[in-house]
């Protein structure tokens, strides 16, 4: 096996919700781990920050789709597009996440290769692209531009494979739960 390092340990697509909350936990959970944010838009939010038409709001509570670890605080609950975007904002900032967002960084492919065990991602960035590897890669991305840049494409080898999950926290199974 190739004996060359990462670039990163973890490399996570999208600073949204769900990339955003990544980043807290590895801090949290692994905090001698590297990782860094790929977004391609120039500001974090993701659904937040991309819609911003008049009355945009979760159609959660903010208590239940929020962190465990940053609980919503905000008198509304259900809470608006703005609100939200603070409230991520504050996280990334009180956390030291900001510094780790590559900001206009569009994710072009990612490929794992078992020769050396790892994800090699190609970016696009100021018109320019380069390949930064990883151990782990986490995908937190949401919606494409437009319909041709969400094309999934298999190896071929078993496209209908099943993904293995953990099991749920309190689950008294120790084999991996089976999701279609």
């Amino acid at each position: 096996m190739n004996e060359a390092t990462s670039d990163f340990d973890v490399l996570i697509v999208g600073a949204g919700i769900s990339g955003i909350g990544m980043a807290a936990h590895l801090q949290m959970m692994c905090p001698g781990r590297d990782y860094a944010i790929l977004e391609r838009r120039d500001n974090l939010g993701g659904t937040w920050d991309l819609f911003r038409y008049p009355g945009i709001r979760s159609d959660s509570d903010m208590h239940t789709l929020g962190f465990a670890f940053e609980p919503w605080r905000h008198e509304k609950s259900i809470a608006d597009g703005p609100a939200i975007l603070d409230y991520l904002n504050r996280i990334v900032d009180d956390r030291g996440i900001r510094p780790r967002i590559k900001f206009g960084h569009r994710v072009v492919s990612a490929g794992f290769r078992h020769t050396d065990a790892r994800w090699h991602v190609t970016v696009e960035a100021g018109g320019e692209r380069r390949e930064l590897t990883a151990n782990w890669l986490y995908l937190g991305s949401g919606y494409p531009i437009s319909a041709d840049r969400c094309s999934i494409r298999s190896s071929g080898r078993n496209p209908r494979r099943k993904i293995r999950t953990m099991p749920e926290s309190g689950s008294s199974s120790s084999a991996p739960a089976r999701r279609r």
